[in-house]
This record gives structure tokens, sequence and C-alpha cells, in this order.
């Protein structure tokens, strides 16, 4: 079970929807619907972060590709249905994960 550090809090990865940039902080969502503040920047956390699991889809969104539900033209919807937007840039390495996921 891998864990992050976030805020003096010990969150499992597995528990981790989504993170985003928010100019020098960071955003948590987990799964349960909290969401934690981080004073570290996202590409801190991506540097830890598996990228194997972890992907990013913009320049400010990082998220947790096991929850990854449908890739649409310009957004992601992830299992909790949130609706995330894709970069024209990272879009097709994401609809040949979603593919494999399938």
């Amino acid at each position: 079970m891998k864990t992050i550090n976030v805020s003096r809090a010990e969150i499992r990865t597995a528990d981790i929807l989504y993170l985003k940039a928010d100019i020098n902080y960071t955003n948590f969502y987990l799964r349960n619907g909290n969401k934690l503040m981080s004073s570290l920047t996202l590409k801190r956390f991506q540097e830890q972060l598996s990228s194997q699991s972890f992907k990013r889809i913009n320049r400010g969104t990082l998220i947790n590709s096991a929850y990854l539900k449908c890739v649409g033209i310009d957004t992601v919807t992830l299992v909790d249905n949130t609706v995330l937007k894709i970069s024209r840039r990272r879009k097709k390495s994401l609809s040949k994960l979603f593919l494999r996921l399938v």
C-alpha cells in the first residue's frame, strides 16, 4: 500500500481521484469526497507518484488512471462523474490508455 504525505496527513495513493494545481498549491480530490490542500506544487507530487497510475491530462491536472471512466473529445470523465478538460497535446496518449483499460 503506497502512501503520500499531504499537509501532515498520510494518504493512500489508491484513495486519490485527481490532483489539481492552484498556483503554488495542490488540491487533492479523494474518493470519499474530501479535498485536501498542500503547499507543494503539482510537479513535486507528479515526481512522487507512479507514472503508470497517475497521468497528466493538462497543465494543471493529474488523474489517477484507475478511476478513469471515459475519454471524450476534449474531456475525461472519472468514476465519480467529475468531468475534466484534456489538453490537445495529451489527448492521444490518454485515448490509448483508455483503450487498454476497456
